[in-house]
């Protein structure tokens, strides 16, 4: 805790550092390799899951349909 204030006075605020999201999709990535049992090529079903998620999410309009566009 000593560089806190460091890395503070460098980079900004320390929540534009935050590993969250990685960790939420990592998360995400080991329970599908564990429902898929694939774990000889983990990275194509892997990639294939991530893109028919997101084109799931922009075909359901979900990221269009805020509530500040309307």
């Amino acid at each position: 805790m000593i560089h806190y204030p460091l890395a503070m006075w460098l980079y900004g605020p320390l929540i534009h550092l935050w590993v969250m999201s990685f960790e939420a999709f990592h998360n995400f990535s080991c329970r599908l390799c564990h429902v898929i049992c694939n774990f000889q090529n983990v990275a194509k079903p892997l990639a294939y899951q991530n893109q028919m998620l997101l084109c799931y999410n922009l075909m359901s309009r979900k990221l269009l349909c805020r509530k500040q566009w309307k």
